[in-house]
């Protein structure tokens, strides 16, 4: 009776083993996934690493905040998009942070119609970014006060 409990519970720990190495190994990209995205040729780029461009560290209630993405080199690329459209990239420390295709805040997938509104909306995302205001959303209200929707 105990060498059949004991074999019984060392199978049980063997599929349970077998189960947790497979699901773990599930998620992460093998060698030929990696780095298989499309490049898009960035039209036009914007270094925004000066942090005194944008040196608000306290919060709306005047506390002072701890802002990780104060000192980081923040870089802006504006693409081409779907309908003629454009978009943006915004990158920290040459990572990609946020991609994207379309306007803000607004349904459909078309982006913004000329480079420099698109370039005018990441200019916002990353002064939010740097004034540590996570998530960097836009509003209908500063797409309208920046010519994007009337």
């Amino acid at each position: 009776m105990k060498k059949n409990f004991i074999i019984l519970l060392l199978s049980f720990v063997i599929i349970l083993l077998s189960v947790v190495i497979f699901f773990r190994h599930i998620d992460k990209p093998g060698k030929d996934e990696i780095n298989t995205k499309k490049e898009v040729p960035i039209i036009t780029s914007k270094d925004t690493s000066n942090p005194s461009r944008f040196d608000k560290t306290t919060s709306p209630s005047g506390k002072n905040l701890h802002n990780p993405d104060q000192q980081k080199d923040i870089k802006i690329a504006v693409f081409p998009s779907i309908s003629n459209t454009f978009g943006y990239d915004i990158l920290i420390d040459n990572n990609p942070y946020i991609h994207q295709p379309n306007i803000p805040g607004l349904q459909g997938n078309d982006g913004f119609k000329t480079k420099d509104q698109a370039m005018q909306i990441a200019e916002l995302v990353a002064k939010k970014i740097r004034n540590n205001e996570i998530p960097p959303s836009v509003s209908i209200e500063e797409l309208k006060k920046y010519g994007i929707i009337k």
